[in-house]
């Protein structure tokens, strides 16, 4: 929504420092963005001060539209961009969903016989969980771990 909306500001006569303001409310962390601005930074220079909010590619490009005269459009490309990219997450992630209930449900289920063969309830419960603890580890921590990588290989 950032780049869409500095894009549209842009586009209708808005100064870069008022636009980024204004487009900066939907972002948190990007309230210095206008001021690095109006101290004579450019927009990609101004969004390099924020690496953890804004890409290494998308700094590159707008850097490149800033050179070019092209800011707007790259601003409406990266906007179309982050939309699909927010679209595919929503539909990865709702297309776990089942996936993990039917895993936190097998978890329980796996080891009813051996707490009906005479196990504890101690036992049943570390065997039900054990698996839900190792997934969520390793899911928690892949999701800790991949915008660092990726960030990276930008």
């Amino acid at each position: 929504m950032f780049y869409r909306t500095l894009a549209e500001l842009l586009a209708a006569g808005v100064p870069v420092t008022g636009a980024v303001a204004q487009a900066g409310a939907f972002l948190p962390g990007a309230a210095g963005l206008a001021d690095r601005i109006a101290l004579g930074a450019t927009l990609a220079q101004a969004l390099d001060s924020a690496p953890e909010i804004f890409p290494l590619t998308h700094r590159r490009l707008l850097a490149a539209a800033e050179k070019s005269g092209r800011v707007e459009t790259a601003l409406q490309q990266l906007g179309a961009l982050a939309e699909d990219v927010a679209r595919m997450r929503s539909k990865v992630l709702g297309g776990l969903a089942l996936p993990a209930m039917i895993f936190h449900f097998a978890a329980f289920i796996a080891p009813i016989p051996a707490f009906f063969r005479g196990g504890s309830l101690t036992s049943y419960l570390v065997s039900a969980l054990g698996p839900i603890a190792v997934g969520w580890t390793v899911i928690l921590g892949g999701a800790h771990l991949l915008p660092k990588l990726s960030g990276r290989m930008g």
